[in-house]
């Protein structure tokens, strides 16, 4: 212990202010990984809900909850006909939503362009 002028007593004062500062540190580290996850989680679903809209309208909902899984995402709900589908899926906490539309534009393809072009 050392004395400061006047008898008063100092004594680890420095090392409450070290600790008080690591637990500072390790409190904001934990709140960048959550808020670091939570928008990684938040990308994730609309990924998942912008290829499970497309492959329900190409194909239908089956196959959107199916890809909705297939980018781990849980597919909540699927709305509309097979060429207009609204789909909205889950991943974790995160949710997002996608519509897709399905054009026929095939037919206007004249038949003599070889299929591999069209």
């Amino acid at each position: 212990m050392r004395e400061k002028r006047g008898g008063q007593q100092e004594s680890g004062f420095v090392t409450l202010i070290i600790a008080a500062g690591l637990v500072l540190c390790g409190v904001l580290l934990l709140l960048i990984g959550r808020l670091g996850g939570a928008a990684a989680d938040q990308a994730k679903a609309r990924i998942a809900a912008d290829a499970a809209a497309l492959a329900g309208a190409a194909e239908g909902c089956e196959s959107a909850g199916e890809l909705a899984r297939a980018n781990g995402a849980v597919l909540v709900s699927c709305v509309g006909e097979a060429a207009d589908v609204q789909v909205r899926v889950t991943v974790h906490e995160a949710e997002a939503s996608a519509r897709a539309r399905r054009e026929e534009t095939v037919e206007s393809i004249p038949p003599s362009v070889p299929p591999v072009l069209r």
